[in-house]
């Protein structure tokens, strides 16, 4: 695991962690599957969880994001 240069903000950890909580909940409360979307997927609901993993500084989209 690498070290980080510095640790993550609070401002940082606390959004992301409401992003998660809050894209979780809606995957609970009203589905992934979107019947008016052209993909059928509410893309929103699948992507705030990673967005907010991201800002916290862990994830696949961290790690993607790093290594550019």
């Amino acid at each position: 695991m690498a070290k980080r240069d510095a640790p993550v903000p609070q401002v940082r950890l606390v959004l992301g962690m409401v992003m998660i909580c809050v894209g979780l909940a809606m995957t609970a409360a009203i589905s992934i599957a979107s019947p008016s979307g052209v993909s059928g997927v509410r893309i929103w609901v699948v992507a705030l969880p990673f967005a907010g993993a991201a800002l916290v500084g862990f994830g696949p989209v961290y790690r993607w994001v790093k290594k550019l």
